[in-house]
């Protein structure tokens, strides 16, 4: 809760750290009260997105060697009820997209053939129906 006193008519700031808040819908309310004893309210709704921790469960770590098509299997904890955004990465560039319901396992495929030999870093990122996100990235070695 915080609290000021001012000689302005406004606007005036009151921050809020929201650092400790759980995700989800808070409302915020604002009473002010001027010298001749008068007062008024206000509330707002404020939306704290939660964090989605993501899995990848396959490849099983770092460094894996792959060619051809490498499956990631990827899992969820703490992603809202409804449709999910899962979109995977290589080396920044979009590679897969889908959406489902579920939080897992969910797989994506990548198709190795177009990259070049070597080291790639592979990030799968989602996006529930509350618009939390999280995401999880796996290092890559091809060899095709």
């Amino acid at each position: 809760m915080a609290t000021t006193a001012s000689t302005s008519n406004g606007p005036i700031s009151l921050p809020w750290n929201s650092v400790g808040a759980s995700g989800g819908t808070h409302t915020a309310t604002v009473s002010v009260r001027d010298g001749a004893g008068n007062s008024g309210r206000a509330s707002r709704t404020v939306v704290i997105p939660s964090s989605i921790d993501v899995f990848i469960t396959q490849p099983g770590s770092d460094g894996t060697t792959s060619g051809g098509i490498t499956w990631f299997t990827i899992w969820l904890d703490g992603a809202a009820a409804g449709s999910k955004t899962y979109t995977m990465r290589v080396d920044g560039t979009v590679v897969g997209t889908t959406n489902t319901t579920s939080n897992g396992p969910v797989s994506m495929p990548w198709t190795t053939s177009g990259a070049a030999n070597g080291s790639h870093s592979v990030t799968v990122s989602v996006t529930d129906s509350a618009g939390s996100t999280g995401q999880a990235a796996r290092v890559v070695n091809v060899a095709n």
